[in-house]
This record gives C-alpha cells, structure tokens and sequence, in this order.
C-alpha cells in the first residue's frame, strides 16, 4: 500500500524510487531549504529531521508547483500559504472520513470488532484510491462552477446597489442547528451506537440543507452551521430540519437559530455579527424552537407578502444574551404546522 502515515512518510516509495531528505527535496525543487519546511509545514505534518529521508519526485512536483505561484506573480506568499493550507486542511478530514467510513461499514457487514475492522480497512484502501481519487476531482469542480456562478450573480448587484465598501461582503441567512441534552444521550451509548448516532445526524443535517438549497459550513460534534443565499432558504432549511429531526426516534430535539446579515467567508468558514447572534439564539431557544432576530422577522414578512408564504413569527419576552446585549427574540413557525 503506498499511502503516508501521520508524518506524511509514505510506506511504500518503490513508485518513486528512493527516498530523500528535506535538504534533497529542496535543490530538486530549486527552491531553500525553508521554502520547503514551510510547504512541509503547510500540509500539516511535523517538521523532519536533517537525515530522515521522507520525500519522493512527487513531492518534488508538488513543491515545484506551489513554489510557481509566488515566482510567476499569480499569487504572493500570503495567498500561496493559504490555498496550500485549505487542501491540506481538507484533504487531512477527507481521507480520515473515508477511511472511518471503510471501517464502519466492515465492523456493520462483518460484525467484527474496531481492531479487526481497521485491520481489513487497511486491505480494502487500494481498492477504493483511484476512484475516490476521481470523485474528488469531479465534486470540486462541480463545486467550483457552481460557486464561481453565485459570485457572478453577487457581483453584478453589488455593482448596482449602494451598500458601504467597509460592509462585510457576503449577504447571507446563516443558522446554527444543535441537538438538547445530547451530552447526556451520548454517555449512555456504546461505540456502535455512538457511530450511527453521529451517522445519523449528519445524514439528516446534510440532506435538510443541501435539498433546499443551502450548504453546511461546518459540523462540531452535536451541531451543525449552515449558510443560505436568501432569508426564505434559511427559513426553509429551519422548519424542515426540525420537522426532520422530530421524526427521526433516535435523535434528541434540535434547537435553531437563524439571522439574516452580513458576513465575511475565509478559510471555508464564516465570520462576523450574524454568526455571533444566530449562536446565541441557539444558546437561549427551548427544544424543538427555532428563533430569529427582528431584522430577520421584518425580511420573512416581506417574503410572505410578496410570496403569500406566511411565516409564523412569535415575539417573545426580552433576552440578554452574552456579548451581544438585550434582544426580544421572536419563535419561527408556519400555518401547516411545520
């Protein structure tokens, strides 16, 4: 199996001939020895020994490649560092995912225990290299159209609208998804359990958000944050995603909370006032809620009059919330019972 362990090693450099050192790889890449530490670096694994002999033609390439953006002027260093550490960021969750997914299924098909099934994960890799390799290839594309079409769109109201440069440049409906008294649920399960459990919640989150339109940020542990392009997906993505976590018998309730503003997107997360509120409403909502701020209520009641889609929206008494101030959240619902 050619494949590298936590230090990025490979196992098995047969493909590449032998194995060289750090100050090797650098003069074959044409680049300083600390050009090559930092892109080491930036992939994420520890720094290696003067004589340790890690690196293949591979990286060579690799290194070569990213060195280019710098020399050429595509991009300054800043921006190299950055785009390197979102591929190793991603690629380290990715195949430690992929893997852990191989490892269930074997443990659920086979009945074996966790030793056991990771000890046949190992075998079945290979089998799996070139097509998850060509997955890979055909989703980020995908992803990349479909992003580089909603920035076009962006960009051509921005340039009709009048809203301050120094405003965050992204106007979204960002909400926060978390499961009530999930830590208590959580001790009692065995580690089977626990694996269908966290299964099962992503699948739900996942499938909720993408089927309306709108795509999950990030998962952390127990709860999920999800951005939309429009105030009435956000709204949507709520109520369907509690509607779906009240059907499903083995998942606690969730609470959300939902704020339409202005954010700032970097390093495949979102940052600014609205994440903060939606985070705090979550913080504050009773099981099964979902709760907004008032800008947020005043755009739904615009949609609903232009839509006839009638949101629901509940003012409820007066809240302090933490590092943001004093609020009267209001309860989201629809007239269907959603």
């Amino acid at each position: 199996m050619n494949d590298t362990g936590e230090n990025g090693q490979l196992n098995d450099a047969d493909k590449n001939g032998e194995p060289f050192t750090i100050e090797q790889l650098a003069q074959k890449a044409e680049v300083s020895v600390e050009t090559a530490r930092v892109f080491w670096r930036t992939l994420g694994f520890p720094q290696p020994g003067e004589s340790e002999e890690l690196f293949t033609e591979d990286d060579v390439t690799a290194l070569r490649q990213a060195s280019s953006w710098v020399d050429q002027g595509m991009l300054d260093q800043r921006g190299a560092i950055s785009i390197g550490r979102s591929i190793a960021h991603t690629s380290e969750r990715l195949v430690l995912w992929q893997v852990e997914a191989i490892v269930d299924d074997v443990a659920r098909r086979l009945s074996v225990d966790d030793t056991s099934a990771r000890m046949m994960a190992l075998q079945r890799i290979e089998d799996f290299r070139s097509a998850f390799e060509s997955q890979i290839v055909y989703a980020w594309r995908r992803h990349l159209d479909a992003l580089l079409e909603r920035t076009a769109t962006e960009v051509a109201e921005a340039r009709s609208s009048s809203v301050s440069p120094r405003a965050l440049p992204l106007e979204r409906a960002i909400g926060f998804a978390d499961l009530t008294s999930s830590t208590e649920y959580l001790v009692q399960l065995g580690p089977e359990e626990l694996a269908s459990f966290v299964q099962r919640f992503e699948s739900i989150a996942r499938d909720v958000i993408s089927t309306a339109g709108a795509r999950v940020v990030k998962t952390i542990g127990d709860a999920v944050l999800f951005v939309a392009d429009t105030p009435e997906i956000g709204a949507e993505v709520a109520l369907s995603l509690r509607k779906a976590i009240d059907r499903a018998d083995d998942v606690p309730p969730v609470r959300i909370g939902m704020v339409w503003g202005r954010l700032l997107s970097r390093f495949g997360d979102v940052f600014g006032p609205p994440v903060n509120l939606a985070a705090r409403l979550t913080d504050i909502a009773e099981p099964g809620t979902i709760l907004v701020d008032q800008t947020t209520a005043n755009e739904l009641v615009k949609i609903g009059q232009s839509s006839g889609k009638e949101f629901v929206l509940e003012v409820l008494p007066e809240r302090e919330l933490r590092g943001i101030g004093t609020l009267k959240p209001l309860q989201l619902s629809q007239r269907d019972g959603l």
